[in-house]
C-alpha cells in the first residue's frame, strides 16, 4: 500500500508504507490489487480502468459537498442518492464464482430506514451477488438467499453518522470492517457464486427498485482480501483512496500509476517512464538507468550511460550508448564487440590498428609507445625498443626491428647480437681482432689499433718505462716509483732515495737518522729518520713530492722516531685529543707522509690512468678500466686480479676504484 498525493505524484521515486506507519496521514493512498475506484467527486467515473457509471436510473441522483470524519479530511465533493436513483456500470474483470475479493467504501444514510444498502456488484438471482443490504436500521451483507455467516454487520444504523465500511472473502470466511476495525468473521453456508452483471452504487444489484438514500464516496472493489492494516490505513487517509500507484505497484494500464510512471505491461506493475528520475535499471520501464543525475533511458544507441548495462546494445562508448563497432566510441576494450579499443575508438586491433596499451592489439601483437599502432614485432617493422620486437633488436637508426645480424644497422652494441655497433658506420659487427674500428668500444679485446684501425691485442709496453727505482722501490706501471718505507722519491720520481740527513743500511735495505743504532733483525722494523716533536731543518731542507694519486690509499708498516721512541702510523691518531696536532707537525714531514697516506689523508680513491698490466693468458695488456667495463663480469675479474697476491698487489694498488676498494 502506498501513500500519495491526492493530484499529482513526485518524479523521483515513491515509497513503501510499511505496516509500522499505517496510522501516517497523507493526503490519499493507493493499495494493490483495485480494481475499480469510485470517488465520486462530481462524476460516476471509474478512476482505475474506466468502467464508469453510465447508467443512472431513478430520480434524486447528485453530488454534495461532505467532509469525511477523518483527522486532516477536507470538504469535497461526494455522490448525493436523495430520492429512488442508482448508478449502475459494467462489472466487467471483477472477481467472479468464489474468487476472493474486498469491496469497502464510506456511507451516510440520511433517513431514519432504507430499503436496501449503499453499493454491490453481482446478479439478483441465487448466490450470485456480493452487495450491502439495509433493510430498516441493520446493514448486512447479502449473496442473495443465502446466510453469509457474519450478518448483521451494523445495528442500528445512526442517522446522519458516516461509517466506513469493508467485507471481504478470502475463498473461505467473509470478514466485515466498521471504522477499520474488525467487527465479524464468518463462513457462509455455501461459497459465493457471484455474477458479473452489473455494478451498483445506491442500491441493491436488481436494474430497478431497492434504492438507498444517503451520500456515498469512495467505493472500491479490489482483486483480493485486502488485510486488516489495510483496511485501518485506507480508513485513516485523510482523502480517502487514490487510483494511481508508486513505484512496484500493480496496474492494468499506465492510467493506474502516478505522474512520472507508466504500466510495464510485462509484469503488470508501474515502473518509471523514461526522462524521469531513477535509482537503477530495475526501476524504469525500459530496465535503463544512467546518467548525472540518474533518469531513465530507453538504453537506445545516443542513449546516456555509465556502462553497458545501461543500454540495449551492452556497449557504451564514452557515456554514450553505442553498437560496438569499429569505429564506435570507447574507453576500453570491452566498449567494443571486437574487444579492442585504441584513442577511443573500436578497432579490430590488427596490424596497424591504433592502440594505447598491449590490451588493444590482438594476440601477439604489441603497441608501440610512440606512434600507438599495433605491430607483430616482425624484421623492419617499426620500434622504439628491443621490447617491440620478436628479435629483441631494434635498430635506432631508423627504428625499425632488425635480427642484430653483423651488419644490421644499429646506435649501440645494445642493437646487436654480438654486443658490438661500429663507431665508424653504424652496423652491428663481431668486434673480433681484425675487425674494422674506430674506437676501443668496438673492440672486445678493448684496444683499436691506431695504425690498422683494426681491434687487435693491446701491445705489452714497459710499464716502467726503463726506470729501476734504484732497488729502494717498485714501478707500478705508470712510470713513476712507489718507493719503499723510509725513501722519498727523486728524479721526478723515477728513481728512490734517502732523505737529506739519513743514511742507507744496504743489508736491510733501509733508511736511518744518523743518531739512530740500526738493528738489522727480521723480526723488528728498522728505525727511520727521527722527527722532534717538529720538523727538523734536514728534514725540511729534504724535496716535498707531492703524493701521487696512483699511491695505494693505504699506510705502510714502517716507524719514525718521535722523542726517541719509534712510532707507527697509528701513533698519529691514537690520541684523538692529540691526534690533529701530531697530524699538523708529523703529517709535513714528507717520509711520514709517504709512509701514512691514509692516516695524513693525502691520498684519493682512483685508478692510475697510465697502469697497465699483463693478463694471466699472457696475451693482452690491458689498463684499469677493463676490469669493470664488462658488468657481467667485472666481480669475476675482481677476484682474480684485484688481490694481494697476484704481481704483488700492484693492480689492486693501482686500480682502486675498478677494483671497488674505494
Amino acid at each position: 500500500m502506498k501513500f500519495h498525493l491526492l493530484t499529482s505524484y513526485p518524479l523521483f521515486l515513491l515509497g513503501t508504507i510499511f505496516a509500522s506507519h499505517l496510522s501516517q496521514m497523507s493526503d490519499a493512498l493507493y493499495i494493490d490489487g483495485m480494481l475499480r475506484l469510485f470517488r465520486g467527486e462530481g462524476n460516476y467515473n471509474d478512476l482505475i480502468n474506466g468502467y464508469d457509471l453510465n447508467d443512472l436510473v431513478g430520480s434524486g441522483l447528485s453530488f454534495a459537498t461532505q467532509t469525511l470524519p477523518t483527522a486532516g479530511a477536507q470538504a469535497r465533493q461526494v455522490m448525493y442518492f436523495g430520492s429512488s436513483g442508482k448508478a449502475i456500470g459494467a462489472a466487467t474483470g471483477l472477481p467472479s464464482g468464489a474468487a476472493p475479493r474486498t469491496i469497502i467504501g464510506w456511507f451516510k444514510t440520511d433517513v431514519s430506514s432504507n430499503s436496501n444498502g449503499p453499493f454491490g456488484y453481482g446478479a439478483p438471482t441465487n448466490n450470485n451477488a456480493y452487495y450491502t443490504h439495509l433493510p430498516g436500521t441493520q446493514l448486512q451483507l447479502d449473496v442473495w438467499f443465502h446466510d453469509e455467516g457474519i450478518n448483521p454487520i451494523i445495528n442500528p444504523i445512526v442517522m446522519n453518522t458516516w461509517y466506513h465500511l469493508a467485507i471481504s472473502y478470502d475463498g473461505t470466511n467473509n470478514r466485515a470492517y466498521v471504522n477499520g476495525a474488525l467487527v465479524a468473521t464468518g463462513m457462509p453456508d455455501a461459497p459465493p457464486n457471484t455474477q458479473l452483471a452489473r455494478v451498483v452504487i445506491g442500491g441493491n444489484v436488481a436494474p430497478t427498485g431497492g434504492t438507498f438514500r444517503g451520500y456515498i464516496a469512495d467505493f472500491a472493489i479490489f482483486n483480493r482480501a485486502i488485510t486488516d492494516a489495510e483496511v485501518a490505513s485506507i480508513y485513516n487517509a485523510p482523502e480517502g483512496l487514490t487510483a494511481t500507484g508508486s513505484l512496484g505497484d500493480s496496474c492494468t494500464s499506465d492510467s493506474n500509476c502516478g505522474s512520472g510512471l507508466s504500466c510495464d505491461s510485462g509484469i503488470s506493475t508501474c515502473k518509471v517512464s523514461t526522462g524521469n528520475s531513477c535509482s537503477a535499471g530495475s526501476d524504469c520501464a525500459s530496465g535503463f538507468c544512467a546518467g548525472s543525475p540518474l533518469i531513465c533511458t530507453d538504453g537506445a544507441i545516443g542513449s546516456t550511460c555509465g556502462s553497458g548495462t545501461d543500454c540495449s546494445s551492452g556497449f557504451c562508448g564514452i557515456n554514450q550508448c553505442t553498437d560496438g563497432a569499429i569505429g564506435s566510441t570507447c574507453g576500453s576494450g570491452s566498449d567494443c564487440s571486437s574487444t579492442f579499443c585504441g584513442s577511443n575508438q573500436c578497432t579490430d586491433g590488427a596490424i596497424g590498428s591504433e592502440c594505447d596499451s598491449v590490451n588493444d592489439c590482438a594476440a601477439s601483437l604489441i603497441c608501440l609507445s610512440s606512434n600507438k599502432v599495433c605491430t607483430d614485432g616482425a624484421d623492419t617493422s617499426p620500434c622504439d625498443s628491443g621490447s617491440d620486437c620478436t628479435s629483441g633488436f631494434c635498430s635506432g637508426v631508423d627504428n625499425t626491428c632488425t635480427n642484430g645480424d653483423i651488419g644490421d644497422s644499429c646506435t649501440s652494441g645494445s642493437d646487436c647480437v654480438s654486443g658490438f655497433c661500429s663507431s665508424v658506420d653504424n652496423t652491428c659487427i663481431s668486434g673480433d681482432n681484425d675487425t674494422p674500428c674506430g674506437s676501443a668500444s668496438d673492440c672486445d679485446s678493448g684496444y683499436c689499433s691506431p695504425t690498422s684501425s683494426t681491434c687487435a691485442n693491446r701491445p705489452i709496453l714497459d710499464p716502467c718505462h726503463g726506470i729501476t727505482c734504484s732497488n729502494h722501490g717498485k714501478c707500478k706501471g705508470n712510470g713513476l716509483c712507489h718507493c719503499e718505507d723510509t725513501f722519498i722519491q727523486t728524479n721526478d720520481g723515477k728513481d728512490c732515495t734517502c732523505p737529506n740527513g739519513s743514511f742507507l743500511n744496504e743489508s736491510v735495505n733501509r733508511c736511518y737518522a744518523p743518531t739512530s743504532s740500526p738493528t738489522p733483525s727480521p723480526t723488528s722494523s728498522p728505525v727511520t729518520a727521527s722527527p722532534t716533536s717538529s720538523p727538523t731543518s734536514v728534514v725540511t731542507n729534504a724535496p716535498t713530492p707531492e703524493v701521487s694519486f696512483d699511491t695505494p690509499c693505504e699506510d705502510g708498516s714502517g716507524t719514525f722516531t718521535v722523542n726517541n721512541k719509534e712510532v707507527g702510523c697509528d701513533w698519529l691518531s691514537k690520541n684523538k685529543k692529540r691526534e690533529q696536532k701530531r697530524k699538523d707537525v708529523y703529517c709535513a714531514l714528507n717520509e711520514v707522509k709517504l709512509m701514512c697516506p691514509s692516516t695524513c689523508d693525502v691520498c684519493a680513491c682512483v685508478d692510475s690512468f697510465s697502469y697497465t698490466f699483463e693478463l694471466k693468458n699472457g696475451v693482452n695488456e690491458v689498463g684499469c678500466d677493463w676490469i669493470s667495463k664488462n658488468s657481467n663480469k667485472a666481480e669475476k675479474r675482481r677476484s682474480k686480479y684485484c688481490t694481494d697476491d697476484y704481481d704483488d698487489g700492484a693492480v689492486m694498488n693501482a686500480c682502486r676504484k675498478s677494483c671497488n676498494l674505494c
